[in-house]
């Protein structure tokens, strides 16, 4: 009798597909409190020069807690599989075998994934904030790497309370440039 030949699961590993096997609880506070911590530095400094504004804000039949919990939601999945899996799996992997660097595969990927966010902002489809905010939000998507856990996290505070494109978020900070969290030079600082 043949011995049955089954497919190697390295291939998991070598893109990126694998559990943590220590501190995963660490790693997952860490992830969650990065961009609490950041977004709460932004608010406070927003607060301390009169930008916050909640009354300006735009007020919504869907709560702000519903609204953070569906984007945050929505956005981890989606994270994992196309910029996780993509950028940090298999692109990061595919660099490697080919032979580049620890950094040039770092930079590479990274400058992929920002050119991911080329079409949310520059095309019409409701993230389109001003044009002089995109480099700031590009060096930013260059510059972040989180885990899925953080970029849902992220995404659902920096939506909701900043505010998405053009539009005011809940906390009513309308100088984004500012203050907001992808497209501000604040935020930019704290990343």
């Amino acid at each position: 009798m043949q011995p049955v030949h089954r497919p190697s699961v390295r291939w998991r590993f070598s893109i990126g597909f694998s559990w943590g096997r220590s501190r995963v609880a660490q790693c997952y506070a860490i992830a969650i409190v990065f961009p609490v911590v950041v977004m709460a530095l932004l608010a406070g400094i927003a607060a301390l020069t009169g930008a916050l504004n909640p009354a300006a804000a735009p007020h919504h039949k869907t709560s702000t807690l519903m609204m953070l919990l569906i984007i945050t939601g929505t956005t981890i999945p989606i994270a994992v599989i196309t910029e996780e899996g993509f950028f940090r799996g298999w692109l990061w992997a595919s660099l490697r075998r080919a032979g580049a660097a620890g950094a040039a595969t770092l930079i590479l990927s990274s400058v992929a994934f920002a050119l991911w966010h080329w079409s949310a902002v520059l095309l019409p489809a409701g993230y389109n904030p001003p044009l002089a905010q995109v480099p700031t939000l590009m060096l930013n998507a260059v510059t972040i790497v989180v885990s899925s856990v953080s970029h849902g996290v992220w995404n659902g505070l920096a939506y909701v309370l900043f505010g998405f494109g053009s539009n005011v978020g809940a906390l009513g900070i309308a100088n984004t440039a500012l203050y907001g969290p992808e497209v501000g030079v604040a935020g930019l600082a704290f990343i």
